[in-house]
């Protein structure tokens, strides 16, 4: 019972942070797809020349 105690606390402090690292820098989302959005991008290429 303690385990799932602290599991909920972990995830509810992880929510808490992502909220307040939101709420104090807004750009960070849109950083963060753009970013993710480059690394698929340099991952496929990498991908595709391993197998050339």
């Amino acid at each position: 019972m303690r385990t799932v105690a602290f599991v909920a606390g972990v995830a509810a402090g992880m929510v808490m942070a992502g909220a307040a690292l939101s709420k104090a820098y807004p750009d960070v989302p849109r950083r963060v797809s753009r970013d993710a959005r480059k690394i698929v991008r340099c991952g496929k290429r990498m991908m595709c020349g391993m197998f050339e």
